[in-house]
């Protein structure tokens, strides 16, 4: 078995042999040949000698291993006799492929008020490599234009690429989180490709809502004069109040919690 690298360039020589034909006059006389459609060939050197080249760039991702017959014929009459031997040639592997991810951009999402190193998922990169340049190792990459402190929430698994949140988050603080995600090999140089990744916070209905009037600034109830003569349905006073929630869920219902009595008063949903 031969071992010849994958960035050898067309004409390298892979192998020198020589063919000997122990016949006289035309019997004696030899040629060879090789299979057709391969990346290789075969050139007369001297006498009986031939070099086997290369004749097309290899790619061992695509074809790791040749084998090579070489087929000897002479020249005797009436019938040729033939001799075949094979070559197993090897391709040897070049760094040259960087780690893949199966997407530019991704997704993912963590609800707010989250447990501490709460994983929220992994990315993945295949590098068509072999060996040691297939291996891959994951890091976070400062990106431009983003806020440097979200970093300190982001963390990820080196080996393995999984993703972690590293503190609790707050929905109403922070909403999403975009982190640029590096994968490379071990070569040296190493060969590297980048992924965004976009992490969204989900909501929780985690904050009550706040009334606005009458004011809550002080212990005493507010105080508000309905006229001796009101008829049903009067309006008495309004209550204004906001979600302490996102815009996501703005909507709020009202109901009497208490009263002296019941019967007297009602609030519009």
């Amino acid at each position: 078995m031969s071992l010849i690298p994958e960035n050898s360039s067309p004409k390298t020589v892979v192998a020198l042999f020589s063919i000997k034909d122990l016949d006289s006059g035309e019997n004696g006389r030899t040629s060879c040949s090789i299979e057709d459609q391969l990346p290789f060939a075969l050139k007369p050197a001297f006498k009986n000698y031939y070099e086997l080249v290369t004749e097309k760039p290899l790619d061992r991702e695509k074809d790791s291993q040749y084998v090579i017959t070489i087929t000897a014929t002479d020249s005797g009459s009436p019938s040729s006799l033939t001799t075949t031997e094979d070559i197993t040639m090897q391709i040897s592997d070049i760094n040259y492929n960087a780690p893949l991810f199966n997407r530019a951009f991704c997704t993912m999402y963590v609800h707010e008020n989250n447990n501490p190193t709460a994983l929220i998922g992994p990315v993945t990169a295949v590098d068509q490599d072999l060996g040691q340049n297939a291996n891959v190792k994951y890091s976070i990459m400062p990106a431009r234009k983003v806020d440097q402190s979200l970093y300190s929430y982001i963390s990820i698994n080196s080996e393995n690429g999984n993703i972690y949140v590293l503190r609790s988050l707050d929905y109403e603080l922070i909403t999403n989180i975009d982190v640029l995600v590096q994968a490379s090999d071990f070569s040296s140089p190493p060969l590297s490709t980048n992924v965004t990744v976009h992490v969204t916070i989900t909501d929780e209905n985690d904050n009550s809502p706040v009334i606005l009037f009458p004011p809550q600034n002080s212990s005493s109830a507010s105080v508000d004069l309905a006229p001796r003569t009101a008829e049903a349905g009067c309006l008495v006073t309004k209550v204004v109040a906001v979600g302490g929630e996102s815009a996501q869920k703005p909507w709020l219902s009202y109901q009497l919690f208490g009263a002296t009595d019941s019967g007297l008063f009602m609030v519009e949903l």
